[in-house]
């Protein structure tokens, strides 16, 4: 049997990004309001892009650098 490759979504809903994110629904509405995500609407229903939720993860600093950062400013 061949497998059928699975569609790849753009646009997800605020929970399917924080189910995908392993965060709470609140915590990627706080992301929002603070525009560190943006949202779009697409015929009135609020959407965030899965290419914004990787850029978001591509800017996050692993705890070891931000650590080894600071050691070095000191």
């Amino acid at each position: 049997r061949e497998s059928v490759p699975a569609v790849r979504r753009l646009l997800i809903t605020k929970a399917e990004a924080a189910e995908q994110l392993g965060i709470s629904v609140r915590t990627v509405e706080r992301l929002v309001a603070a525009g560190r995500l943006p949202l779009v609407h697409v015929e009135g229903a609020a959407r965030l892009r899965v290419a914004d939720l990787e850029a978001y993860v591509d800017a996050l600093v692993p705890l070891d650098t931000e650590q080894s950062e600071r050691e070095s400013t000191d």
